[in-house]
C-alpha cells in the first residue's frame, strides 16, 4: 500500500482496514477510494472489516461515482463498515450507500465504539 490514507490496525485482536478521506478533496479521494478498491478485492470473501473516515471530506460527482463503485466492488469482501464523520449531506449519501450494497454499515461518532462495534462482529 503506498498511501499513508490506507493501514491496518489491530484492535482487540482482530485486524481493521482504515481507509482515511478525511479533510480530502474531492480529488485527492479519487486514488484512495482506488487503491482501497483494488487490495480490498484481493481479501478473503466476508473477511474485512472497514473503519472509514469521512469527516470534513468533500465529494463531486466524479469521486462519489468511483465510492459507489467501489463499495459495489468490495462488497463481497467486507465483513462491515464503521463510518466516521457523517454529517450533513453524507447522511443521504450513507443512506444509498447501504442501500447499494446492502451491507451492513454503521455510522458513529466516537472512534473506539466504531472499533469495537467492528470486532464484535468477526
Amino acid at each position: 500500500m503506498s498511501s499513508d490514507r490506507i493501514y491496518w490496525i489491530k484492535h482487540k485482536g482482530k485486524k481493521i482496514l482504515c481507509v482515511d478521506y478525511s479533510n480530502a478533496t474531492a480529488a485527492e479521494v479519487l486514488p484512495v477510494i482506488e487503491e482501497s478498491r483494488s487490495l480490498i478485492v484481493t481479501l478473503e470473501k466476508g473477511s474485512a472489516l472497514q473503519l472509514v473516515d469521512v469527516t470534513n471530506s468533500d465529494y463531486d460527482k466524479k469521486s462519489w461515482q468511483a465510492m459507489r463503485q467501489a463499495a459495489k466492488d468490495t462488497t463481497p469482501n467486507t465483513k462491515a463498515w464503521a463510518i466516521l464523520g457523517v454529517e450533513g449531506a453524507k447522511k443521504f449519501l450513507l443512506k444509498v450507500a447501504q442501500m447499494v450494497t446492502k451491507g451492513n454499515i454503521k455510522d458513529f461518532t466516537d472512534l473506539e465504539e466504531a472499533k469495537d462495534w467492528l470486532v464484535s462482529l468477526d
